[in-house]
C-alpha cells in the first residue's frame, strides 16, 4: 500500500455522509489520520468503537489546521440569533 495522500482528515460531524467519508477514505488508504468532530459523546464513542476515526473530538479546535479555519467553521456551524430563539 502507497503512503496516504492526507496526512490528517478532520470531519465536522460524524453523520452518514462523514461517516461514509470515513470508511472510503481508510478502505482506500487515503488518510493517515481521521479525525471526526460531534457534540455527542455517545456519537464520539461509537465512532470510535466503528472504526470511523482515530479521534473523535467535541469541537474542531484539536482538529484544526489553522485557527482561521477553525473561527469560520464554528461560526459557520453555531445557531444564528434568529434560529435560537425559535422553538
Amino acid at each position: 500500500m502507497s503512503d496516504p495522500i492526507y496526512d490528517r482528515v478532520a470531519l465536522i460531524g460524524l453523520g452518514l455522509i462523514a461517516s461514509s467519508m470515513a470508511l472510503a477514505m481508510r478502505r482506500d488508504g487515503l488518510a493517515g489520520e481521521i479525525v471526526g468532530t460531534a457534540r455527542s459523546a455517545e456519537t464520539r464513542d461509537t465512532a470510535r468503537a466503528l472504526g470511523l476515526c482515530d479521534r473523535a473530538v467535541p469541537t474542531i479546535s484539536p482538529a484544526r489546521p489553522s485557527r482561521r479555519i477553525a473561527n469560520a467553521i464554528e461560526e459557520a456551524i453555531s445557531p444564528s440569533p434568529i434560529s435560537a430563539t425559535r422553538s
